[in-house]
């Protein structure tokens, strides 16, 4: 049976295909290939990003097991052509939406995944153009709020963040911790706690987990 390290991405302005959607047909692939998920990871990142955590890691892990790195679509890998073209050349990965793939098919679609970003950003350009030029203030959301709501609102997202189950076991184990904050970061990744939104841990964001739950 293949091994398979499934890999999921979205970022903030392309939500067009989400995680769930993303995991169900990377499900449906395995099942009918028989292949065998032996790891995931979940990634909140601009395509054009070439420098993501969790793809490393993932990547680094199929070189380790001998698996293959499997996307839900091309586009989920990277909207950068040539980034995408050197992926394949130095690691084995399973597109679902393209599995057979040749060179000359991968330097297409990802050339239209390239392409479909940059229109993306020229959309968002021309839209935040319009709004500006009609009087609508950017830059500053909030603006109209008052202190009041602010307040409100930044203590509503910090009792979302205490709640969530990944802060809660990674601040039960630093809290009875000595050494810095790098120490108990790497602890932490070393020990398989993820942050609540699946990345590694910094000794900044540890720094924060601590002053947080501790209020």
């Amino acid at each position: 049976m293949k091994k398979v390290v499934a890999y999921y991405r979205v970022s903030t302005n392309d939500q067009n295909l989400g995680i769930e959607a993303q995991k169900s047909i990377v499900k449906q692939y395995c099942d009918l290939n028989s292949a065998e998920i032996i790891s995931e990871y979940e990634e909140h990142e601009s395509g054009k990003n070439n420098h993501r955590v969790q793809l490393a890691i993932a990547l680094e892990e199929t070189v380790k097991t001998g698996s293959y790195l499997i996307v839900a679509k091309i586009d989920r890998l990277t909207r950068v052509a040539y980034f995408g073209l050197r992926l394949c050349e130095k690691y084995k990965i399973i597109f679902c939406d393209h599995p057979t793939m040749g060179t000359l098919e991968q330097s297409i679609y990802f050339g239209m995944a390239q392409q479909e970003r940059e229109y993306i950003s020229q959309r968002t350009k021309a839209a935040l153009a319009a709004l500006k030029s009609k009087g609508v203030k950017l830059g500053a959301p909030n603006a109209h709020f008052t202190n009041v709501q602010r307040s409100m609102a930044l203590s509503r997202r910090k009792n979302n963040s205490r709640n969530k189950e990944a802060n809660k076991k990674a601040f039960a184990i630093v809290r009875i911790m000595t050494g810095n904050w790098s120490y108990k970061a790497r602890f932490l990744n070393e020990n398989g706690f993820k942050t609540s939104k699946g990345g590694i841990w910094r000794p900044q964001q540890v720094q924060r987990l601590v002053k947080m739950m501790s209020l």
